[in-house]
Order: structure tokens, then sequence, then C-alpha cells
């Protein structure tokens, strides 16, 4: 998955992204559920963002942001991002980390 470098769209880049890296058996999908955290939806990440899994336009404070850097248990840990995707994870997020499609 390739993010352009502004308007990121999460039906377009980041569902696609979670659907072959996050939302795979033994991760973040629907059964298993990892850290009680599931990324098949923008619903799933919404319901579990009670633990500031993503904040809107704080990447600082935003726990995916900080996994997928590094910080804590980091994520993915078969393979890693590319720097194009956690830029584009990143400016997501600062975009209002919004389902819509620009």
């Amino acid at each position: 998955v390739v993010f352009p470098e502004k308007n990121i769209s999460y039906n377009r880049h980041v569902q696609p992204l979670f659907d072959i890296g996050c939302a795979i058996p033994e991760c973040h999908d629907r059964k298993t559920a990892k850290g009680n955290l599931i990324l098949e939806s923008y619903q799933d990440l919404q319901q579990r963002n009670v633990f500031n899994v993503v904040v809107p336009n704080d990447t600082n404070r935003s726990v995916l942001i900080q996994r997928i850097q590094g910080l804590g248990n980091p994520m993915p840990p078969q393979r890693p991002l590319t720097q194009n995707q956690v830029r584009g994870l990143k400016r997501w997020v600062m975009e209002g980390a919004t389902d819509t499609i620009p």
C-alpha cells in the first residue's frame, strides 16, 4: 500500500494496509483481537479508542503511531512498515483520522 503525501483516505489507504498487516489471524482480526484491538473496520478502531489507539490530530498521544514507530511492543512484528506507510498513517492522524474519502 502506497500513501499519497496528503488527503489520506481511510478506505483507500489505511484499511487496506490494516487488511494485509494487522487484521490477520493471530493479530488484530475479529477472532484473535490481540490487546482487545480489532482492526477490520473503522468502526472497530473507534470502539477501542478509549485506549487512545488513535487520537485525531495528535500523533504523540496515538498509541497506533507509537507502536508503528517501535515504542512499546513494535507493530507489526512480522513485516515492518515502509517509511511511506509510517508517514501516511501519521498524516492520516494529523488530518483528523476520519473515515471520509477526500
